[in-house]
């Protein structure tokens, strides 16, 4: 489920016809009972009112038509608005004929989204915007208007109607028209005088009538029907403009010559008219001889090649209206289901012109009454019927499921809605794709395959192989020569109905049998010998070209090349990986860059600041790809610091030579250097007098603070230690062990620093 939602108030509400527009927008159509049905930016923002009525158990106190258009994700309420007058909008409550037809009515959308609606009404004073026809003309009138695309304006508006009573069932739009069909038991319709039969018979009629969709203009209407009772409850427009009704009938119907039909048994009928409705085309009735009706119509199309599918409902459910059953309709071989109860939908398909019958079937469960309780189910246009059913009436669970469905159980108990997606397959299917059973072959640059063709109910092909070349044969063998991707087209077309669908499917060809190569290179730009390797990381070449750039070429099979260039400079190098078979080959660039612009270090010595007898060095310009060696006077040493030290005093020479080790240099620096080599370097006093005259009062110690690790500890003459510290030349003895003065007396104490050790 993608998503699910209430609509409505605290009263009745009823929806009656479905349509998603061209923005995948739901646009829902009903009849409301309620003063506080949703609205969003209303054309009418409150209900009207009316009288109070029972509809299939549900009492309106009120009531108005509803039309509401949902966001793409049914999140939200994009228009909601109440349309009608003070009496009863919305029910067909003067016509009813079988159960579900108070809720008939229907929604539908043009090209540019504008939404059209067709019902019934017992106002006098219904919204009549733009209207051509203002006023209801009887007791009941059919009603067609139009809103914008937005359902936030009304467009046009009229009553459709006789002195007597009208019901608004269905419409369609055509090519600047819309359609409408219903039922009436009047005999002064409008517009009827040209049209097919001008004359109502006598009863009750079914009618077809034909407006201006710009501007609501009444152009045409005709009667349709016999001398008993008639009415037509849907109609549609195939793709030639021709007009097609589906009703019900009791009288001696006509059957056209070469349709096929039930003389015998004519109890529903179809008819075909011309597009101004001035003419019949064909017609045909057909039932069986149980019941006064079998059908309740709810759903009805004609398809591109002219099929005439329809779909309907009899049986129990009916009882109080006329009698209807399903039971001895015809059905094929080829049926969903060939056994009923008599109380279940039925399928059927015709061809074109009513000419043949080419498919029938019941669908339902063995116990339940499958039915609707009103309003009009639909088909796609590839034929495919989308009907939703009063399903498992009784708590019953028998409506034939498939696996995998939302829901496969009835979870009330009494009815469920069920939902049937039925594919008669009489359109045109174009299904295109890869032949998996067929070895394709890659063979260097080429890639060899075979397209396969599912499409249904075509007898010729085109294909279009996105590369210029084109085939008419089912099934194609294709090459494509290059790499790249295309874009397929099949068209499947039916020459006998003049129609086609289109499928493509899209080929990648990204993988050839062709070589490639990663090669890396190793170098330093500024390496005085000018050298670079290269290695390869995914060896998978015959061999390799090679165009150093210097006017020097290389042919080889090793991964790891190496070469050395004649100048700094810079130089465009190219390899090329070499397919024997092919004969092809994949080209890598490199950019060398040599500049003889190395980093040269430059190195300040100075005197040992501990005065150890060794040098401090500064550098700049150096780095970890540098060694560095030193001769002190013949003493060797390395490492940047170096840890030599002289014994004594004196002016030495010292040579320091650093190597670059990535640029391949050698750079030596000689320095005079003044050794200073200081002996004694830690001073202790032998006494202090920590009496608090504010002088002497710390044992100090001074000395040189280079020494590692110095650490001064002193003891009481029982070698108790009673001071330690390793800061010594920053914090000192103050003659106090653990917070208390010691004694005076004689104390020991013990220095050590590097290579220092002092005791006294």
């Amino acid at each position: 489920m993608l998503y699910a939602t209430y609509l409505g108030g605290t009263a009745p509400d009823h929806p009656h016809s479905l349509v998603v527009n061209g923005n995948g927008h739901l646009i829902v159509m009903g009849t409301t009972g309620s003063s506080n049905f949703p609205t969003q930016n209303p054309i009418q923002s409150a209900n009207a009112g009316g009288t109070s009525v029972s509809i299939n158990g549900y009492e309106f106190k009120k009531s108005d038509l509803f039309i509401t258009r949902f966001n793409a994700n049914g999140t939200g309420l994009l228009s909601s608005t109440y349309i009608g007058g003070t009496g009863n909008d919305g029910l067909n409550t003067n016509i009813v004929k079988n159960y579900g037809d108070a809720a008939r009515g229907e929604v539908v959308v043009d090209g540019s989204n504008n939404i059209y609606i067709t019902a019934s009404t017992n106002s006098t004073n219904f919204p009549s915007t733009n209207c051509s026809s203002c006023s209801k003309a009887g007791g009941q009138d059919a009603v067609v208007f139009k809103l914008n695309a937005a359902g936030t304006s009304l467009m046009w508006s009229n009553y459709y109607g006789s002195t007597s009573d009208d019901a608004g069932y269905s419409l369609k739009f055509h090519n600047g028209a819309v359609f409408v069909t219903g039922g009436t038991v009047g005999n002064n319709l409008p517009s009827t005088s040209g049209g097919y039969k001008s004359t109502f018979g006598g009863n009750h009629d079914g009618y077809v009538a034909k407006f201006d969709a710009s501007t609501g203009a009444l152009q045409q209407s005709t009667y349709l029907g016999t001398s008993a009772y008639d009415q037509s409850f849907i109609l549609d427009v195939d793709k030639l403009g021709n007009v097609y009704a589906f009703g019900q009938t009791q009288g001696a119907y006509p059957i056209s010559t070469g349709a096929w039909g039930t003389p015998q048994y004519r109890k529903q009928f179809i008819h075909k008219l011309s597009n101004d409705l001035t003419s019949s085309a064909a017609s045909t009735a057909f039932g069986s001889p149980q019941g006064v009706q079998n059908l309740v119509p709810t759903a009805f199309n004609v398809d591109d090649c002219l099929n005439i599918l329809l779909s309907g409902w009899g049986g129990v459910t009916n009882n109080g209206f006329f009698s209807t059953t399903v039971e001895q309709l015809p059905v094929s071989s080829d049926a969903l289901q060939s056994s009923t109860n008599g109380s279940d939908f039925y399928f059927m398909v015709l061809s074109k012109n009513f000419g043949s019958f080419s498919y029938g079937s019941y669908f339902g469960g063995a116990v339940s009454s499958e039915h609707v309780d009103g309003g009009t189910s639909r088909f796609d246009d590839r034929g495919r019927i989308y009907q939703a059913v009063c399903a498992g009436c009784g708590g019953n669970d028998d409506l034939p499921t498939t696996p995998g469905a939302f829901s496969e159980t009835n979870n009330s108990s009494n009815c469920n809605l069920g939902v049937i997606k039925l594919d008669f397959e009489t359109a045109i299917e174009a299904d295109a794709s890869v032949d998996l059973n067929f070895l394709a072959d890659t063979s260097c640059y080429e890639l060899t395959l075979r397209l396969a063709n599912n499409s249904k109910n075509a007898n010729a092909y085109f294909w279009d192989f996105g590369q210029g070349d084109t085939s008419n044969l089912t099934e194609p063998i294709v090459t494509f020569p290059n790499l790249g991707t295309y874009n397929v087209m099949l068209v499947a077309i039916d020459t006998i109905c003049d129609s086609y669908d289109t499928a493509f499917v899209q080929i990648v060809h990204d993988t050839a049998s062709f070589p490639i190569c990663d090669w890396k290179e190793n170098y330093a730009s500024c390496d005085l010998f000018r050298e670079v390797e290269w290695t390869e990381q995914l060896p998978n070449a015959d061999y390799y070209e090679w165009d150093f750039g210097d006017g020097t070429a290389l042919t080889t099979t090793n991964t790891v090349v190496n070469h050395t260039y004649p100048a700094f400079a810079t130089y465009t190098a190219t390899v090329t990986a070499r397919d024997s078979f092919c004969d092809v080959g994949y080209d890598q660039n490199f950019t060398i860059v040599f500049d003889d612009d190395a980093n040269i270090p430059t190195v300040n010595l100075f005197t040992d600041s501990c005065r150890y007898g060794g040098v401090d060095v500064i550098y700049q310009n150096v780095d970890s790809t540098m060694i560095f060696e030193w001769d002190f006077s013949g003493t060797a040493d390395t490492g940047m610091i170096p840890s030599f030290r002289y014994p004594e005093s004196g002016l030495e020479e010292v040579t320091l030579t650093i190597i670059d080790t990535l640029c391949n240099r050698a750079y030596e620096f000689d320095f005079m250097a003044t050794i200073v080599r200081i002996e004694g370097r830690v001073y202790i006093p032998s006494a202090f007098t920590p009496n608090g005259d504010k002088d002497n009062e710390e044992f100090k110690i001074f000395g040189n603070s280079c020494l590692d690790d110095p650490t001064f500890r002193i003891y009481d003459s029982w070698g108790n230690e009673v001071f330690r510290s390793e800061d010594p030349f920053n914090e000192f003895w103050d003659g106090t062990f653990n917070g208390k003065r010691v004694p005076q007396d004689v104390y020991t104490y013990r220095f050590t620093g590097g290579d220092e050790v002092r005791l006294g």
